[in-house]
């Protein structure tokens, strides 16, 4: 049912070609191994399964195209191994359905984009996984959760067009709406205290989508120990450790602060012709 053998890289039996060719009756041939077309390749469906693997874990920022995808994955390993531009797309909507589809994305065509994966892990991929590894449970139900998780971070909407204000910072009933519900979930099972609860949860978060979010608790507390100490070296420690933002981020909010100061005051001026502190 091909409708482009050489795509395809069909090749015919020996013995099938000669009776073709010769246009002589159609006899069963002695090569027919019962099954149509080649053998299945082991190294391009391993090859396969690791760039599923590598949509599913990448960070927020890393957006692949088709063709993106197969370039690295190549880098990784032989050609021969990893399928074709063609056959990894048809390949993906086989493995996803519904849940991916390909956008055009800065002037890039094919952009893989992955959608409510919390009812694909749900659904194909633990019935699959429960198939290949029943013995292993607990274990399995740990890693069908924190990829629950992890889905549920990435679908939330959100901003970075503005940095959260003192009172997304300070109220509780603001950072818990800021959370996400199956996050939010899991801290109040591990952990009795909100205030703990809600500072873990931002960080998780933080950490998970670093260049998409802006955490108001972990903000906030860059800028109080900017503010209290006056140390970069502190500031740029917690956020290594994943407890604040980066220094560069408390700086950028400082200036934000005091452009929104300026443009709100209609009898300050601002520099060169006045010095703004």
């Amino acid at each position: 049912m091909c409708s482009d053998l050489v795509a395809a890289a069909a090749v015919y039996h020996q013995t099938c070609s000669v009776l073709f060719r010769a246009g002589r009756q159609q006899q069963e041939c002695s090569q027919d191994t019962g099954k149509g077309g080649l053998p299945p390749n082991t190294a391009q469906s391993e090859t396969f399964s690791q760039m599923c693997q590598l949509l599913e874990n990448s960070s927020d920022s890393a957006l692949f195209s088709v063709y993106e995808l197969r370039e690295h994955m190549v880098e990784e390993d032989r050609e021969d191994a990893v399928y074709s531009c063609k056959q990894l797309k048809r390949k993906l909507l086989e493995q996803y359905g519904d849940h991916i589809f390909f956008a055009q994305v800065s002037g890039r065509k094919d952009v893989i984009c992955l959608q409510d994966m919390a009812g694909y892990i749900l659904s194909d991929k633990w019935y699959a996984d429960r198939k290949v590894n029943a013995a292993d449970k607990s274990r399995r139900i740990i890693q069908a959760a924190a990829n629950l998780i992890k889905a549920d971070i990435r679908e939330q909407h959100y901003t970075t067009d503005r940095y959260p204000a003192t009172d997304d910072m300070h109220d509780l009933d603001s950072l818990t709406q800021w959370m996400p519900p199956l996050l939010l979930l899991l801290m109040q099972k591990l952990v009795s205290s909100q205030v703990q609860q809600l500072s873990l949860g931002n960080a998780l978060v933080q950490a998970d989508t670093p260049r998409s979010t802006v955490s108001p608790v972990l903000l906030g507390v860059g800028v109080t120990m900017e503010h209290t100490f006056g140390s970069k070296w502190l500031v740029n420690e917690l956020s290594r450790l994943g407890f604040s933002v980066s220094y560069d981020e408390v700086v950028r909010f400082k200036q934000s602060v005091i452009q929104d100061e300026v443009s709100s005051e209609s009898t300050l001026s601002h520099y060169p012709s006045s010095f703004t502190q």
